[in-house]
């Protein structure tokens, strides 16, 4: 996801100007959302998830006048301000009620597509990873993942890096690692 970002400290603001596609398999809970690509763009929403804050779709071609769509008919909902503007304003959080094809016909022409989908294909994030030392061990355990049959367990030594080595792969939520002798940092994913 191609993308540039504000965070304010004191406001705990996050802007978030997207130029990709989103997929939101969690809690979304920034303050400001901008979809502003050049070519056709997806918000996937994971497992009934929404995507809140304040989101904005901005047309890709700026010729007035401007009539944004949902599914090929002119949009006029209060769940959005702007429909006949370049900028469309969702009122609502992005969810299951409005899945299809958003775009908007312009004087010069049809912008690109943004489209809004679901999927429930991937399982969730781990949550709850407690890291603890036992013996001469590093255990990890974290929550269950619904739908989740295995874990890969990813070890890095920059909070930031790749986390290209992989420490543990098994159906338990959990692993018993041997003491580094630098300090590492993990990853945890699940598949099914």
């Amino acid at each position: 996801m191609p993308a540039h970002f504000y965070y304010a400290h004191n406001r705990y603001s996050l802007f978030l100007d997207i130029s990709g596609d989103i997929i939101n398999n969690g809690s979304w809970i920034n303050s400001t959302t901008y979809l502003n690509g050049t070519i056709s763009q997806t918000i996937t929403i994971q497992d009934a998830h929404e995507l809140t804050g304040d989101v904005r779709f901005d047309s890709d071609i700026l010729t007035a006048p401007y009539q944004w769509r949902f599914n090929g008919s002119n949009l006029d909902d209060t769940d959005f301000i702007g429909e006949t503007t370049s900028q469309l304003d969702w009122n609502v959080p992005v969810a299951s009620g409005w899945f299809g094809t958003f775009d908007c016909n312009t004087g010069g022409g049809l912008s690109r597509d943004i489209i809004v989908t679901q999927s429930s294909s991937a399982p969730g994030i781990p949550q709850n990873l407690n890291i603890s030392i036992v013996g001469s061990n590093v255990e990890l355990d974290w929550d269950d993942v619904a739908e989740a049959t295995s874990y890969t367990v990813y070890s890095d030594s920059d909070p930031y890096g790749s986390f290209g080595t992989i420490e543990y792969i098994g159906a338990a939520s959990e692993c018993s690692l041997p003491i580094p002798g630098d300090e590492k940092f993990y990853r945890v994913t699940a598949s099914n």
